[in-house]
């Protein structure tokens, strides 16, 4: 691949980001660029945003392929979701027997989507047999969208990573103060929150945030349902 410098090139970019099945998606835009690297660009190539601070955190932001590319006199925008047009357009046919477990079958539906598998679990009252086993005819997204319900779980795609689980399954926790990047943090009503920071690839989805909002305050946030913009 090619790596594009905000040293020699102009970016912005913005990353839209939810705990969900539904892609999360990128707009980057290229400013004062020639044919050339205009010409880099393709149509479901891959993309990668990695992005932080000389003196701090750099990391993947985004991970997808392009679907939109926008030529502008001497700039570019280009559009781009999280890999999982495969798993929206790809077609399945298959039948389980009878009494088969519920996460052998997605197991073998997370299989094929050809992406690593990043956090699977369903909670053993969950995880029962089918009796009458079942079949799929549709896409793996309806398949999955399928067992996600049966199994009281979520599925999405984050960082070239697939994850089936309950919606409040063994978060992960991170810690945020005005050291690590932290800038605003206001409380919107009961339960909602306004958090302003610098850019921080370790900020996800389906985690415990653990905020210093002054010294030796601390408060944990569960973001599984927050929506969070990157953007530079």
């Amino acid at each position: 691949g090619v790596v594009l410098d905000s040293d020699q090139y102009n970016i912005e970019f913005s990353v839209n980001r939810s705990s969900n099945s539904s892609s999360n998606g990128a707009e980057i835009k290229l400013l004062y660029i020639n044919d050339d690297t205009f010409n880099l660009f393709k149509q479901d190539y891959e993309i990668q945003i990695i992005a932080g601070y000389r003196k701090g955190i750099i990391g993947l932001i985004f991970l997808g392929n392009i679907d939109e590319i926008e030529k502008e006199r001497d700039s570019v925008i280009i559009l781009a979701t999280e890999k999982n047009a495969d798993i929206k357009n790809n077609s399945i046919i298959e039948s389980f027997t009878p009494n088969t477990k519920q996460s052998d079958i997605v197991k073998k539906l997370l299989n094929t989507t050809g992406l690593d598998v990043g956090k699977f679990h369903i909670n053993p009252e969950n995880d029962y047999q089918l009796y009458r086993g079942e079949t799929f005819h549709g896409t793996v997204e309806e398949s999955l969208d399928k067992m996600a319900s049966k199994t009281n779980c979520i599925w999405y795609i984050k960082k070239d990573l697939i994850y089936f689980h309950p919606a409040n399954y063994e978060y992960d926790k991170t810690f945020i103060n005005a050291d690590s990047g932290l800038l605003e943090f206001n409380k919107k009503n009961e339960d909602e929150y306004i958090l302003v920071s610098k850019l921080n690839h370790t900020l996800d989805e389906n985690m415990i945030l653990e905020v210093e909002y002054e010294e030796n305050k601390k408060i944990d946030v569960d973001s599984s349902m927050w929506n969070k913009k990157f953007s530079l």
